[in-house]
């Protein structure tokens, strides 16, 4: 298992794994372009803190020091951003507009970050505070995968609803913490947008057959994967490839595992 997403796990084993991952060392290493992270906090309230277990595992299960993309609004305390940067300096911040709550989020997610960061970052890691690279050889894993998108897989089956019918059901996958490959990614957003965007395209959404929505405002990750894999623009990986990749959420024996 190469990375973990934590948001189901209660906060004592959250804050043990990233003070597990906070007591390894950051050592110095190659830089190189060939992959990026994205980091997203809309709510303007991001800490040090928050964020330095998640960097850290990005730079010490990597190959090499590979740059962060730091997305964040402006009335984020520009003091707690000097602290990561002083600490993880191959970070690029960018201002974006405050995203009040999930929904706003989730859209932003799908539609802006994909156009904003360099095309010669072909190969993206998302991350969030709740989530963390846990063992290196990640590189490796999705590049011989030759996937476009790869996230650990979700506990139900997901069926995403649009104005033309339902697209395939999926179980992968979760996009907290996350392989893309940016130009695959662009080519699936553009799809959304040339049937007219996400608010008059998607209707809703089944889970385990069950309808849970009918609105618009769904999940990033389950518009871009379902887009994705119902009209072969991405490449995914098997329930049993993800499961590799990572876990969602991860138990506290499994994780110390070393």
């Amino acid at each position: 298992i190469l990375l973990c997403d934590f948001w189901k796990i209660d906060l004592q084993k959250l804050n043990l794994i990233k003070e597990d991952i906070l007591k390894q060392p950051l050592e110095p290493k190659k830089h190189s372009d060939s992959f990026c992270g994205l980091y997203v906090d809309g709510t303007g309230k991001l800490t040090f803190d928050m964020a330095d277990a998640t960097f850290a595992s990005f730079k010490i299960y990597s190959q090499y020091d590979y740059p962060i993309y730091l997305f964040i609004p402006h009335n984020t305390d520009s003091d707690e951003i000097s602290k990561i940067i002083q600490k993880y300096p191959n970070t690029k911040v960018y201002s974006i507009p405050p995203l009040k709550n999930a929904l706003e989020y989730n859209s932003w997610m799908m539609n802006y970050p994909w156009f904003l960061i360099d095309p010669k970052f072909e190969n993206v890691m998302t991350m969030q505070e709740d989530s963390a690279t846990i063992k290196d050889g990640w590189e490796d894993y999705v590049l011989n995968g030759n996937w476009d998108y790869i996230g650990s897989p979700w506990k139900s089956d997901i069926t995403v609803l649009t104005k033309n019918g339902p697209l395939k059901t999926l179980r992968v996958g979760n996009g907290g913490h996350s392989f893309r490959k940016l130009s695959k990614i662009k080519k699936v957003v553009e799809f959304i947008n040339n049937n007219g965007g996400q608010h008059k395209y998607f209707t809703g959404i089944k889970i385990n057959g069950e309808l849970k929505q009918q609105n618009s405002w769904l999940a990033e990750d389950a518009m871009i994967v379902s887009v994705g894999a119902t009209f072969d623009l991405l490449k995914l990986p098997t329930e049993q490839e993800a499961k590799r990749f990572g876990h969602e959420p991860i138990e506290l024996s499994l994780y110390m595992d070393k």
